[in-house]
């Protein structure tokens, strides 16, 4: 239980990472993506994750643990920038935790975040909200591209956390994460 709980904290106090090592160097650089591209390969939020209302952010907020365990599956950090603030620093360790997989060429099997509820107050005059939410997590294993596995971790019991969520254009993002104690 608590080996899951250290991983998820260092997992969320990594910083985005570039290139391996390993990996060749372009020898000219891809064009920057832009706004419309990185949205363009998002899911798009249901409905009632996009009202602004306490409903509405507590919606998002189940979304956006599911894009979360989506981005852990297919290996994609720009599933979970894309649905955070830049200011979101658990939200960039996240995807730098991702971006490790994916230059490790490791897999992952098993859901990081199992939302039970989710709840919000209205949201403050600067269209912020502290959203509460209760989660287990699935037995959690990561393995390497020989089929090795390269850490485990159990299913962890329910554990209760914080989502900061802020209006940005019309629609909700993470601000900022935190795990509360037990």
């Amino acid at each position: 239980m608590k080996k899951l709980r250290a991983a998820v904290v260092v997992s969320l106090a990594l910083v985005v990472g570039g290139c391996s090592e390993d990996e060749p160097k372009p020898s000219t650089l891809p064009p920057a993506p832009t706004a419309s591209a990185s949205a363009a390969q998002l899911e798009p939020a249901p409905q009632e994750a996009a009202a602004d209302t306490p409903a509405g952010a507590a919606a998002f907020a189940d979304f956006f643990f599911e894009e979360l365990n989506r981005a852990y599956a297919e290996r994609r950090p720009e599933i979970v920038t894309g649905l955070a603030t830049d200011a979101c620093k658990s939200c960039a360790a996240t995807a730098a935790d991702i971006q490790r997989l994916r230059d490790a060429d490791h897999t992952v099997a098993g859901r990081r975040y199992i939302l039970s509820s989710s709840e919000a107050p209205p949201a403050d005059p600067d269209g912020k909200t502290l959203v509460d939410f209760r989660f287990t997590t699935d037995p959690y294993v990561e393995v390497d591209s020989s089929g090795k596995v390269a850490q485990e971790f159990p299913e962890e019991p329910t554990q209760d956390g914080q989502i900061l969520l802020t209006r940005v254009a019309g629609a909700w993002r993470a601000d900022g994460i935190r795990l509360l104690d037990q």
